[in-house]
């Protein structure tokens, strides 16, 4: 009786792995974007939010850890995060590669991945793919996953014509978050203090634009206007209320 008080007590703390452990929901995904252009294989845009840890915490998804993460079947490279499940309404269809687009520091950013599967939908009569709805599931390397994993998503077609094109996507999906996170704190202001903060927001972007466009730290463009912004929408929607 001792020993299995013990046992139990320890089992507060750690985990033993003697056997599966059933993922916990701790993220929510969306499928932003699809381009079917080079069909069966798709390529899908998708935006992993950490619902979960707060917004100061380090982000368990950035990029160092995602390269020492080890590679598998389920988790091929180049950044293997995530384990990624696709159901297309007949059982689960191959991931071919999965790669992360930014470098999330903290719990509260988006993590945007550009996952290449191969789909089972076949064209009707008329070229065009009837059944656009997909099932997503998405694990981590602690055994949490997304509680949205049986809702079917649509999948909003888009053509990627050049490797650029991605990063472009995730720069709006990044700035339609700033615009909400900036609406939302302006709404909440006076008149004299929405004047203020709007004079300031556009002071921040004429910086985060000129300090992208010079690549003063060598950062890619793309790259450095995905991360400022995403920094901005976090500093905006953890700000303090106005007094």
């Amino acid at each position: 009786m001792v020993k299995n008080t013990i046992f139990l007590a320890c089992s507060a703390f750690f985990v033993f792995s003697v056997a599966t452990v059933q993922a916990e929901p701790f993220y929510s995904a969306k499928i932003l974007q699809a381009d079917y252009s080079a069909a069966p294989n798709l390529r899908l845009l998708i935006r992993i939010q950490d619902v979960e840890t707060g917004s100061n915490e380090p982000s368990g998804s950035t990029r160092a850890d995602c390269m020492r993460a080890s590679k598998s079947a389920a988790q091929p490279g180049p950044t293997p995060c995530f384990s990624f499940e696709l159901d297309e309404g007949d059982g689960n269809v191959g991931v071919l590669k999965q790669t992360l687009l930014n470098d999330p520091q903290r719990g509260s950013d988006p993590i945007y991945i550009e996952l290449l599967y191969k789909s089972e939908q076949t064209k009707n009569q008329y070229g065009w793919f009837d059944n656009k709805t997909v099932k997503l599931r998405v694990d981590d390397n602690n055994g949490l996953n997304n509680w949205d994993a049986d809702l079917p998503q649509s999948l909003p077609q888009v053509k990627i014509v050049q490797e650029s094109d991605i990063y472009q996507l995730v720069l709006a999906d990044a700035d339609a978050l700033l615009n909400s996170a900036y609406h939302d704190k302006a709404n909440r202001l006076s008149d004299e203090k929405r004047t203020a903060f709007r004079e300031v927001q556009r002071a921040w972007m004429k910086f985060r634009d000129l300090e992208c466009v010079k690549s003063i730290y060598g950062e890619q463009s793309a790259s450095c206007l995905i991360r400022l912004t995403l920094d901005r929408a976090r500093q905006i929607a953890v700000a303090p209320p106005s007094k």
